[in-house]
């Protein structure tokens, strides 16, 4: 399952759990996990998933609040016992994440629950499938969602009681590369980065290895955006990428990075879209389009659509295109140089 399909069933899930919820009819709950391999961004598209099912029902005032079910004691997760003098019996309390009165609205994200042992998993269960922690019933505007790594990615993972299987929805994520550059686009990720991934492939994407202290992952590559807007000089700003996606991904990286000392001025490119040149290395022409994507506006995008008119595989217009209707959203509708390149065609060579 992508991440974008991840994103639709979480909408679906919080909307139907909260009218769930508001009737009363706690056993059609559905609680969902995602499970996948390490940094391909799991927690953030439940994030977003949260945020736009939220806003689609009316409702500001919300919380998104992660357990890590992984390192969290059994009691932390489920609430600690003590003994009530008064009644004479034990007494269960709140977990330090319960919300608060005036929380009425969120989600209990339990995050790493494939890496608790088994009594931490089952600290999750009446959770997951009662939403409730001894005696204390989670309010009706609250939704649980899960996240997990697979076994295969040696992150610590444990095989869960078949009890605790039996009440997730598991959506097995697989990470998409264009997505992952589409999304990119949209928070502003820097353009060399994208298109080092557009043109090195799945391979630099994520190289997951448990026995490095540093591999590439999107989330490892979104960190390194940071890192390129550090003061450093370019010995030191090497070796910090590196900290972050290793020496193999850097090593890659600031080799195609140097392709940039060929792509031609991106300003004077849009200007003259009939006459520019178009390159024909596989990797600057990568690199322009990045470029491209990211200079894009309503006032240039004709222009960038004339020049990419020239290209002999409109594949590289379609990943610009890509790029941008993330970047600007449903604005990019209104664009009258859009809608011809829709018209002509270019719908159809879209990748989404």
């Amino acid at each position: 399952m992508k991440l974008s399909t991840a994103k639709k069933v979480i909408k679906e899930t919080i909307k139907s759990n909260l009218k769930m919820g508001a009737s009363g009819r706690n056993a059609e709950y559905v609680p969902v996990k995602l499970t996948g391999a390490v940094g391909i961004g799991k927690t953030s598209v439940a994030r977003q998933a949260a945020a736009e099912a939220f806003a689609d029902l009316g409702i500001d005032n919300w919380k998104f609040t992660v357990v890590n079910a992984g390192t969290e004691a059994p009691d932390d997760i489920a609430g600690s016992n003590y003994y009530d003098e008064t009644n004479g019996r034990m007494q269960k309390l709140k977990p330090w994440w319960w919300p608060q009165e005036a929380e009425t609205h969120g989600v209990v994200f339990l995050d790493e629950i494939d890496q608790g042992d088994k009594a931490q998993q089952n600290a999750c269960g009446p959770l997951i499938d009662e939403r409730r922690a001894g005696p204390w019933a989670l309010p009706a505007g609250w939704v649980v969602i899960g996240a997990g790594n697979r076994k295969q990615d040696r992150a610590g993972t444990t095989t869960a009681p078949s009890q605790i299987k039996d009440r997730w929805m598991d959506c097995q994520i697989d990470l998409d590369r264009n997505e992952t550059l589409a999304y990119w686009a949209k928070i502003g990720i820097n353009e060399k980065i994208r298109a080092f991934i557009g043109f090195a492939g799945h391979e630099w994407l994520h190289k997951f290895d448990p026995d490095a202290a540093s591999f590439p992952t999107p989330r490892s590559y979104e960190r390194t955006n940071t890192i390129m807007k550090w003061d450093l000089n370019p010995v030191e700003m090497v070796e910090a990428i590196a900290s972050k996606i290793g020496a193999g991904a850097t090593a890659a990286f600031i080799g195609f990075c140097k392709v940039y000392d060929h792509v031609p001025n991106i300003d004077e490119l849009i200007a003259n879209p009939k006459d520019a040149s178009v390159p024909d290395q596989p990797d600057v022409l990568y690199a322009v389009c990045a470029s491209l994507a990211s200079k894009a506006n309503n006032e240039n995008l004709g222009a960038i659509l004339q020049y990419c008119s020239r290209f002999e595989q409109q594949e590289f217009t379609a990943m610009i295109m890509r790029d941008v209707r993330a970047r600007v959203g449903s604005e990019l509708k209104r664009n009258k140089d859009y809608r011809d390149w829709i018209m002509n065609g270019g719908g159809k060579e879209l990748l989404v």
